[in-house]
C-alpha cells in the first residue's frame, strides 16, 4: 500500500506542476511536425506511410529533407489525436502531461528497483527520486511543446524496458529470463521507433545488471579485506540499517550462479550476468544496425547557424566546443534557471582558444565526474548500496547523453533541453543515491537539515516549471523569453519578427538576425518582403540580392535560392526592368530542377523558347505547369505569390544515427 501511495503523489505532482501547460498553442516545431505533417492527418496519406517517412512526413532520404529522424510511433500519436479532436491544441497537451505523468511514476519504479538492497529507506528514495524526475524544470520543454512527447513515448518505453530486464534478471535460469528478456527487446524497440535516444536503454540495463543485480565490487582492489563495508548490493544480500552497529556481515548468494563465497572474486561477474550482458550486447548491436539501414546512407544535413561546432575546420577547437556544449547541458540539470527554446545561431560563441576561460568550466566538469566515478567505484566513500545506486545513476546519465552529445554523431543543435528528458533518469537516480549515503551518515540534526533542504529544493524546482511553462503558451512569449537568455541568437530575432504584427518591429529583429549571422537567407527573404510591403521595392530587391550574394558564399539545403531569385525577378520585372529579372527567374527554374526534378526543367525548356519575351505570361505559364504537374509540391505553391516569403519559424533539427 506505501508503495502505491507514493507513485500517485508523484502522479499527481507531476500533473499538477504542468497543469498550467494545457492552455498552450501550436509552437515552434509543433507546425511542421503536426499540423503541416501529412502523416498526421489520415485524409492525405495512409497509416503505413507513418513508416515509410521521416518525423516530418518527408521519405527517408530524400535529398531536401536536413535529417533522417524517424519516429514512427510518435507520428501515429499524433495521428491518433487528429483522428479524436482534429488540430485542437488542448487534446495535445492533455497527452503529454498523462505520458509526463505515467514516466514519472516509471522513474519512481525504476529507482525502486536501483535502491532495493539500501533497506528501508529505498521507498522514500524512489519517491524522492520520482518528485525530483517530475518536478525538474528541464523537462518544460519536453512537456509543454507538444512535438517533443517523442521524448515522452520515449521516456515510457525506455522505463517498461528497465522493469522487464529486472525481471529477467530474477530468473533462477537464462531459459527461464528468455521471456523477460523478449519484452525489453520490444519495449526497447517501441523506445527506439519513439525517439532515437531510447536504444540506449540496453547498455543502462547492463550497467545494473553488473552493479546492482550482480553486485559488483572493486573496493577490494585498493583496501584490505575487513568486511567493513558491511552494505552488499547483490541477491541475497542483507539489507542494512541505518544504525551502523547492527550492520550484518557480508552474505554470499545462495544462486549457484553466483560468485563463490568470500570475497576475495568479487569484482568478477557471474555467469548468469555474463550471458545476459552478451545477449544484451547482441541484441544492442542488431537494433542499432536496423536503424542506421533506414538512413540509406545519408548523414544529418545541418547549417552553419544551427550547430556552429560542427562547421570549425580547427580540429582542437571544434571538440573543445563540443565538450562545452557538453557542460552547459550537465549544468541544466544542475541549475536549470536560464531556458531556452532553441541555443543555436551562435547564441553561445565557439571556443576560440586554449585559453578561453570556458574550458575550465568543461574540466571542472569532467574532473568532478571522473574522480566521483572513481571514488565510487573503488573506495568505501559511502555503504555499498548506495554507492552502487549512485554509480549507476552517473552510467544512466552519460549513456543516455551520448547519442545527443555531438561528440560522436553530428547533431542538429547546440543544446536542447528535450534531450535530457532521458539523461535526467539517471541524473535524479544519483542524486538521490547521494542526498541519501549523506542523510545515513549524519547526525539526527544535519538529517533534518538535509531533508528540510531537499523539500525546499522540490518546491523552488516545481516553481521554476510553472513559471516556465507560459513562456510555451505562444510563439511570441517563447522568442521574446528565449531572446533575454540569448540575446545575440539569430535564429530567435527571426522566428520572432514572423511572429509580430508592428512592420517596423519585424523589420528591426530581421536586421538583427543578419547582424548576428550575416548569410541567413531566410531574414533577407523576409526582410526584403517587409520593405516590398511598405512600398520600398528598391530597398528590397537590393537585400534579395544581398542575401543571394550571402547564400552562394554559404550554400546549404533548402529553398533559400529558389526564392531569393524568384523575388528579385519579380521585384525588377514590377520595376520595369524586364530584361534584368529574366536571369534570375531562370535561376530560380534551374535551381528547382535541381532539387525536384525533370518536371521543371522541362518547364523551363519549353518557356524559354517561345515565352521568353512575355514575363507576365511566362511566370504565369511556369505557375500553371509547376502546379498541374506537382500539386503537393511546396516549390510549386510557392512560384503562386507575388513575393514569396522564406521559411516560417525555423524547426529545430534533432539527434539521428
Amino acid at each position: 500500500m506505501g508503495e502505491q501511495l507514493n507513485y500517485a503523489i508523484v502522479a499527481i505532482v507531476a500533473a499538477l506542476v504542468y497543469s498550467n501547460s494545457l492552455t498552450g498553442e501550436f509552437v515552434f516545431d509543433d507546425l511542421p511536425a503536426i499540423r503541416d505533417n501529412q502523416d498526421v492527418d489520415p485524409a492525405r496519406t495512409a497509416w503505413m506511410h507513418v513508416f515509410e517517412d521521416n518525423f516530418w512526413g518527408q521519405p527517408m532520404g530524400s535529398q531536401w529533407s536536413s535529417h533522417v529522424s524517424y519516429r514512427p510511433l510518435t507520428t501515429l500519436s499524433f495521428r491518433l489525436n487528429y483522428i479524436i479532436h482534429g488540430f485542437e491544441p488542448f487534446g495535445y497537451h492533455a497527452v503529454n502531461l498523462v505520458l509526463h505523468s505515467l514516466a514519472s511514476v516509471l522513474v519512481a519504479m525504476v529507482a525502486a528497483r536501483v535502491f532495493q538492497h539500501v533497506g528501508t529507506e529505498a521507498a522514500i528514495s524512489a519517491l524522492a527520486c520520482g518528485l525530483l524526475f517530475a518536478v525538474h524544470p528541464v523537462h518544460t520543454e519536453a512537456v509543454a511543446n507538444i512535438v517533443c512527447r517523442a521524448e515522452l513515448l520515449a521516456g515510457v518505453f525506455w522505463c517498461l524496458a528497465f522493469l522487464a530486464y529486472d525481471r529477467a534478471c530474477k530468473q533462477a535460469s537464462l531459459p527461464a529470463s528468455l521471456p523477460w528478456i523478449g519484452a525489453t527487446t520490444l519495449s526497447t524497440l517501441a523506445a527506439l521507433m519513439s525517439k532515437e535516444q531510447g536504444i540506449m536503454v540496453l547498455p543502462c540495463c547492463i550497467v545494473y545488471d553488473v552493479l546492482v543485480v550482480d553486485g559488483l565490487d572493486l573496493t577490494g582492489l585498493l583496501t584490505s579485506n575487513d568486511n567493513s563495508d558491511s552494505d552488499v548490493v547483490g541477491e541475497g544480500s542483507a539489507a542494512p540499517s541505518t544504525a551502523p552497529s547492527k550492520r550484518k556481515p557480508k552474505t554470499p548468494s545462495k544462486k549457484g550462479s553466483k560468485k563463490a563465497k568470500g570475497s576475495d572474486a568479487s569484482w568478477l561477474p557471474s555467469t548468469a550476468c555474463v550471458l545476459r550482458v552478451v545477449l544484451m550486447l547482441a541484441i544492442t548491436f542488431s537494433m542499432y544496425q536496423w536503424r542506421v539501414s533506414l538512413n540509406k546512407g545519408d548523414d544529418v544535413k545541418n547549417d552553419e547557424k544551427t550547430n556552429p561546432a560542427n562547421h570549425i575546420d580547427d580540429t582542437v577547437l571544434r571538440w573543445l566546443t563540443k565538450n562545452y556544449y557538453v557542460f552547459l547541458h550537465f549544468w541544466l540539470l544542475i541549475v536549470p534557471w536560464d531556458l531556452c527554446c532553441d541555443w543555436s545561431s551562435f547564441g553561445i560563441a565557439n571556443i576560440r582558444g586554449l585559453d578561453d576561460y570556458r574550458n575550465l568550466s568543461t574540466a571542472a566538469m569532467y574532473s568532478v565526474l571522473i574522480v566521483a566515478g572513481l571514488s565510487l567505484l573503488f573506495t568505501r566513500v559511502a555503504p555499498k548500496a548506495y554507492r552502487a545506486a549512485a554509480l549507476s545513476g552517473l552510467a544512466m546519465m552519460a549513456i543516455n547523453f551520448v547519442p545527443a552529445s555531438g561528440l560522436l554523431v553530428e547533431t542538429g543543435f547546440v543544446i536542447a533541453e528535450r534531450i535530457l528528458y532521458l539523461p535526467s533518469i539517471g541524473y535524479c537516480i544519483a542524486v538521490t543515491a547521494i542526498v541519501g549515503a549523506l542523510l545515513q551518515a549524519s547526525s539526527k540534526p544535519a538529517r533534518q537539515f538535509i531533508m528540510a533542504a531537499g523539500v525546499t529544493v522540490l518546491v523552488l524546482l516545481a516553481a521554476r516549471t510553472m513559471l516556465r511553462n507560459p513562456d510555451w503558451s505562444d510563439e511570441r512569449s517563447l522568442y521574446q523569453t528565449g531572446l533575454h537568455v540569448l540575446p545575440n541568437n539569430a535564429k530567435l530575432h527571426h522566428n520572432l519578427a514572423r511572429v509580430l504584427d508592428d512592420p517596423k518591429d519585424a523589420e528591426h529583429h530581421f536586421r538583427m538576425a543578419i547582424r548576428y549571422y550575416k548569410y541567413y537567407g531566410s531574414a533577407y527573404i523576409n526582410l526584403g518582403v517587409v520593405l516590398a510591403n511598405d512600398n520600398r521595392l528598391e530597398a528590397a530587391v537590393r537585400i534579395w540580392k544581398d542575401g543571394l550574394a550571402a547564400w552562394s558564399a554559404r550554400p546549404i539545403l533548402g529553398q533559400d535560392p529558389v526564392i531569393l531569385n524568384l523575388n528579385i525577378g519579380t521585384g525588377l520585372k514590377n520595376l520595369g526592368q524586364l530584361k534584368a529579372s529574366l536571369p534570375y527567374i531562370k535561376r530560380c527554374l534551374e535551381v528547382c530542377y535541381k532539387i525536384h526534378g525533370s518536371t521543371y526543367c522541362q518547364a523551363h525548356n519549353y518557356i524559354f523558347q517561345f515565352h521568353a519575351h512575355r514575363l507576365v505570361f511566362f511566370v504565369f505559364f511556369v505557375f500553371i505547369v509547376c502546379v498541374s504537374c506537382r500539386p503537393a509540391n511546396p516549390t510549386a505553391r510557392m512560384l503562386s505569390t507575388r513575393f514569396k516569403p522564406g521559411s516560417p519559424t525555423e524547426r529545430a533539427n534533432d539527434v539521428c544515427f
